[in-house]
């Protein structure tokens, strides 16, 4: 029995038809390989990099997320060794420590450099001093009125010529054992020059009052303030 071969007809190539796929061909043999674009971290682009020279070779690369450098090539000349990277890494963080302490240490006492508000106008600034004197010793008025119009004349007065004021007061506060204590009090209110004369003053009013009348201890409060006269 004879087999029948079947076959589709090939279609003929013509003289022409060949010339024109040989020229179609060769100017894609030509044609340059279009270069990869920048910055893509493909693996074809990146063999093309390596060929061409345009990019540097994976595997000089850093790798992803590695430390860079470069930027103190200005100061020292070169990039750092291995060796000597920890070494300024320690450095730039002391380095950075050391800033934030100076700034925090600045915020943190700009307040108390600032000082008072200035006075307005027409007013100056006095130092204020408060003193509190009991008239009491052991639960007895030891200081009479007479008393404390000399002691005002001899040891205060002196002291503060240029003014001062004088205020009755009731004072109280709790002793040792509980129990609210009550004395007439006279409080003295100056206003003076700031400075250490005047506090030295304040001082020795109060020794000598505690010398006076067997007193224990004179209270005094120390501000600032502005005058005038209206």
């Amino acid at each position: 029995m004879r087999r029948i071969n079947e076959s589709k007809p090939v279609s003929k190539r013509t003289p022409a038809r060949t010339a024109a796929r040989r020229r179609v061909h060769g100017r894609l043999r030509e044609a340059p390989a279009p270069e990869p674009a920048r910055g893509r971290a493909t693996a074809e682009g990146g063999a093309r990099a390596g060929r061409t020279g345009s990019f540097r070779p994976t595997a000089d690369r850093p790798p992803p997320g590695a430390f860079r450098w470069s930027f103190l090539r200005p100061v020292i000349g070169a990039e750092p060794a291995a060796g000597e990277r920890a070494a300024l890494a320690l450095a730039l963080a002391l380095a950075l420590v050391a800033a934030a302490l100076a700034i925090l240490g600045s915020l943190v006492t700009a307040p108390a450099r600032a000082g008072p508000p200035p006075c307005p106008d027409g007013a100056e600034r006095y130092a204020e001093y408060r003193m509190f004197f009991g008239r009491n010793r052991e639960g007895v008025e030891v200081v009479s009125d007479a008393g404390w119009r000399a002691f005002l004349a001899e040891e205060i007065t002196p002291r503060f010529p240029d003014g001062l004021t004088v205020v009755d007061a009731a004072g109280q506060w709790r002793a040792p054992s509980g129990r609210i204590e009550r004395e007439r009090t006279k409080m003295l209110l100056v206003l003076a020059p700031p400075g250490a004369e005047s506090l030295r003053r304040t001082d020795e009013i109060a020794e000598a009052y505690k010398r006076t009348f067997g007193k224990e201890a004179v209270l005094r409060t120390v501000g600032s303030a502005c005058a005038s006269f209206l």
